[in-house]
């Protein structure tokens, strides 16, 4: 008699190492070497164990599972998923991802996993098994836990405060990371003075975006001149949701707390030029742009 799950196939190399490099990269890697790098393993790693394990629960629609999650991804990770955004954030649910079109070319990862799964030879394992229920566990860990809750908080705080470094603007830039790929045209960031900053405050499980100008003052000083904070992702957890005393505590926060914020968790991280400092920035011109071709 045909068996409707392939449960046991989870167990299969390919499957276990994609599975733990989820995990690592989620959990550790994004955090300690923020780059262009880590950005793009969780889709690879994700895209690739995904609509594997599914697969191997019903192994039938392991054709419509595959093309399911190529569409999901291209829908999610364009401007058509907004209104769900939207939609999610009005009733308190704060969804929240990046637009950026490069991150599609992971896509060329599913013909490899759909080709890797129907070469595994049928695995009689059950949920019963330990090794088995374990990895099941996981994976559908590892497909919720990474995905947290957050809200928006306006701020449009107006600042007038400047901080100088001493290092040239290309080393600033060579210090910081990208918030996306567009924004990574070191020639013309050199020539612009106006962008967007980014940067984390542990306190308030807050991520924060502020516009600042920045400009030269000698061939190894630069001046970040803080124009205004904008706004910022309240990150709640996986069951708790968003806290709202953190949401209440950033919206009090006046001009003054901002700049110190700001000095404290983005002007001295860039100075000690520690790698995964979790600081990224987008050149204002380049966003904006991008922003209206949406």
């Amino acid at each position: 008699m045909k068996r409707d799950t392939q449960i046991g196939n989870i167990k299969a190399p390919l499957f276990v190492v994609g599975l733990v490099t989820l995990l690592l990269n989620d959990f550790y890697l994004k955090y300690s070497f923020s780059n262009e790098l880590t950005g793009k393993l969780s889709d690879v790693a994700g895209l690739f164990i995904f609509p594997y394990f599914f697969s191997s629960v019903k192994p039938q629609y392991r054709k419509i599972i595959y093309w399911a999650t190529a569409f999901a991804f291209i829908g999610w990770k364009s401007s058509f998923s907004q209104s769900l955004i939207d939609f999610g954030n009005s009733i308190g649910i704060g969804f929240h991802r990046t637009i950026d079109y490069s991150d599609l070319f992971t896509l060329l990862i599913l013909p490899l996993s759909y080709r890797y799964f129907t070469s595994i030879s049928y695995q009689s394992f059950s949920f019963k098994s330990p090794v088995v229920a374990i990895l099941a566990i996981a994976s559908l860990f590892s497909f919720t836990a990474t995905t947290l809750p957050r809200q928006e908080v306006k701020l449009e705080a107006d600042t007038d405060r400047s901080f100088v470094l001493d290092m040239s603007k290309e080393e600033f830039f060579n210090r910081i990371s990208p918030a996306h790929g567009y924004s990574n045209a070191l020639h013309q960031n050199l020539n612009d003075s106006l962008f967007y900053l980014y940067f984390y405050l542990p306190e308030l499980k807050a991520d924060v975006t502020a516009l600042a100008s920045i400009t030269n003052i000698t061939s190894d000083k630069v001046v970040i001149l803080l124009d205004s904070v904008i706004s910022s992702y309240v990150t709640g957890g996986l069951f708790s949701g968003v806290d709202q005393k953190d949401m209440h505590k950033l919206e009090s926060l006046n001009s003054n707390q901002l700049e110190d914020y700001f000095y404290k968790y983005f002007i001295d991280k860039v100075r000690s030029g520690a790698k995964g400092n979790h600081l990224y920035y987008d050149n204002k011109v380049i966003h904006d742009s991008y922003g209206k071709n949406e």
